[in-house]
């Protein structure tokens, strides 16, 4: 059985944000890319064989590859990065590619026809200070190509009409992506807030609700044995004073040391209480689960499984990187016992360098599932992303 947890969609956040650039530039990639093989055939006999070829295959791949991995996400900003850059290469070594640089090119240079995508793809992959360079180097260099013999021979006039055209357009996208992608980083900073608050929320609320219970405990049943007790003269009266005092320090157990292993929890709440955070939180999680129906576990395990899957999963939201991550949380009642997998496909970490000071792993996962009983299993690589498998086994009957 394989359900998807229905996350709040907010328009303006990261992923969606990489998801809408990608498959744009991927679109703008077919079209341009189509739109600009008739001219550079067209022109292929001006140019070197060798110059023609290498230049070809760097930009129409470079863009081939480009559409595939806007779509997919995988690689984007590389692709990007190489498009623009090789764009730049391209139309600074136009005249050195042509056959006769005196000779007089009919009509523009096919590169052109891709500009404005070259400096898209620019935007995208680099930082804005790098891309607002581009933006008026490519311009710059398209408008002395363009007065070239081997770019057209045009006037002053038309080269720099036709930059300020490039420069234009450059700087609204420019702009606008810069926009979005901050107005994104603002709202996923303000989610990685509201998590943080939820969770100082569930603690102290937890730290309270202990609280009135000791208190309550304290004031009804202690209060009330060391009275009894106080009062117990008879033999019946001192039987009833110890059923009292040990009736009082079950009470106590279960407040510190959490459930007794005879408090049962059904597999299916605890699948709920994962759906419903994360529709909380507004993370996209493929929610998965097999064989829970009909099956219980220890309460004190359930609350360990629940705790460290959860905290694996603000993990991911807080440290598996920008754009749009896979993300997992998958359920199982094995053989073994009950299995709980929490993965990402982001960034990902060493886990022989983590820091003892990183209590979230350590403390959180590690020791909360061992000191009921179960363990947990940290896969993880560098840029390969992250699994966490929890593991609590089965009681004998």
């Amino acid at each position: 059985m394989s359900k998807r947890g229905r996350a709040n969609r907010n328009p303006i956040s990261g992923p969606t944000i990489e998801r809408a650039l990608g498959r744009a530039i991927a679109i703008l990639s077919l079209v341009f890319g189509a739109q600009s093989v008739p001219f550079a055939v067209a022109q292929l006999g001006s140019m070197k064989p060798g110059w023609a070829w290498i230049v070809g295959i760097a930009i129409f791949g470079g863009l081939a590859l480009t559409a595939v991995s806007g779509f997919t996400l995988r690689g984007f900003e590389v692709m990007a990065a190489f498009v623009s850059i090789a764009y730049f290469v391209a139309l600074v070594t136009w005249s050195i590619g042509a056959k006769d640089p005196t000779h007089v090119l009919v009509g523009v240079p096919w590169l052109w026809y891709m500009c404005n995508l070259a400096l898209t793809a620019a935007v995208v992959a680099f930082s804005p200070l790098v891309a607002t360079v581009y933006l008026f180097v490519i311009p710059g260099a398209y408008a002395v190509i363009r007065v070239l013999p081997a770019g057209g021979a045009a006037s002053p006039g038309r080269a720099a009409l036709d930059s300020v055209y490039v420069l234009i357009l450059g700087g609204a996208a420019l702009i606008l992506i810069t926009l979005l992608r901050r107005a994104a980083y603002l709202v996923d900073a303000a989610q990685l807030g509201a998590i943080g608050r939820y969770a100082d929320a569930v603690r102290e609320h937890a730290t309270e609700v202990e609280r009135v219970q000791v208190d309550s405990i304290v004031h009804d049943s202690v209060l009330t044995t060391f009275l009894s007790a106080a009062r117990a003269f008879s033999p019946s009266e001192r039987q009833l004073s110890t059923a009292m005092a040990r009736n009082t320090l079950r009470e106590l157990g279960t407040v510190v040391g959490g459930p007794k292993i005879s408090s049962d929890t059904s597999l299916a709440s605890m699948r709920q209480r994962v759906r419903n955070l994360c529709e909380e939180i507004g993370v996209e999680v493929d929610l998965r689960s097999r064989g829970l129906d009909n099956h219980t576990i220890p309460s004190r395990a359930a609350e360990a499984l629940y705790s460290a899957a959860i905290q694996a999963l603000l993990n991911s939201v807080q440290h598996a990187g920008p754009g749009s991550i896979e993300r997992w949380v998958e359920l199982d009642w094995t053989e073994r016992g009950v299995s709980v997998e929490v993965g990402d496909r982001g960034a990902g970490f060493d886990p022989s360098a983590l820091s003892g000071e990183r209590l979230g792993v350590r403390v959180s996962i590690q020791e909360r599932l061992a000191n009921a009983g179960g363990e947990a299993e940290i896969e993880s690589a560098v840029g390969e992303g992250t699994v966490i498998r929890l593991q609590w086994p089965r009681l004998a009957a």
